[in-house]
């Protein structure tokens, strides 16, 4: 199992919560940090979705990729 968590570096709802579940989590993991350089700083990336997507299909292409050489 593979696990990606994203923060949006300007999310105030749950600052600090998405870093301890990541450093929390025992199995391959992914960070994805979304600043407002690349547009996509608010809470669940609002206004970037497209962006979002991109970033979270290839992570996920990646993963299946992964899964094939086993």
């Amino acid at each position: 199992m593979s696990y990606a968590r994203m923060r949006s570096g300007g999310d105030h709802f749950f600052a600090g919560q998405p870093a301890k579940l990541y450093e929390a989590l025992t199995c391959p993991k992914t960070f994805m940090l979304f600043t407002a350089e690349d547009g996509r700083e608010e809470h669940c990336q609002f206004g970037a979705q497209i962006l979002f997507n991109q970033r979270v299909y290839e992570w996920l292409d990646d993963v299946m990729d992964g899964l094939g050489s086993r």
